[in-house]
């Protein structure tokens, strides 16, 4: 319930930033820079936080603990192959961003793509979406089978909570090219 008054809160002051920006034309030099400056905080604080769920990945992948016989995965823990969804999915996300980045250079040469290029991106991210859940689903471990697991888990889950901030943020450059 929580999460759905924030999503709608969200939605509306997005709309609301779209109208007053878009529309009527209302926002200064100022306030365009610090929604730039934001936007780019706002990637460097998930570069940062992706970096220590990663790290944390690569500590206990490089230096096993003896509690779990030094090798890692674990013993009885099967891991989810490179080769697979984890290779497609990393193509989805590079391609989103690539089609994130050509729409908005769309827009700023006056070009008559944009919105269809941002919808690209948009779709791409759906998919990444699905495939998260099906390796969520399909996985033969779970968030107890030591650190393997929790790592994983972990990382899954804020990768869910990301992708869904960008595919409004997606949705919402999109309304601004309509």
């Amino acid at each position: 319930m929580t999460v759905a008054a924030l999503m709608v809160v969200v939605s509306m002051w997005w709309r609301d930033v779209v109208r007053e920006g878009t529309f009527l034309g209302e926002h200064t030099q100022v306030e365009r820079k610090a929604f730039w400056v934001s936007f780019i905080l706002f990637v460097c604080t998930e570069v940062m936080f992706f970096v220590s769920l990663f790290w944390a990945f690569f500590h206990s992948a490089l230096a096993p603990a003896v509690e779990l016989g030094c090798v890692y995965p674990p013993v009885g823990i099967l891991p989810v192959p490179i080769i697979g969804s984890p290779l497609v999915m990393t193509g989805l996300l590079v391609g989103s961003g690539v089609l994130a980045n050509w729409s908005l250079h769309a827009v700023k040469g006056n070009e008559d793509n944009a919105c269809e290029v941002m919808l690209l991106a948009l779709m791409m991210s759906v998919f990444f979406s699905y495939y998260q859940a099906m390796e969520y689903y399909e996985a033969s471990f779970t968030i107890r089978d030591s650190v393997y697991g929790s790592v994983f888990f972990f990382n899954y889950s804020f990768s869910r909570h990301s992708c869904d901030w960008w595919d409004c943020f997606f949705i919402s450059s999109s309304f601004t090219y309509v």
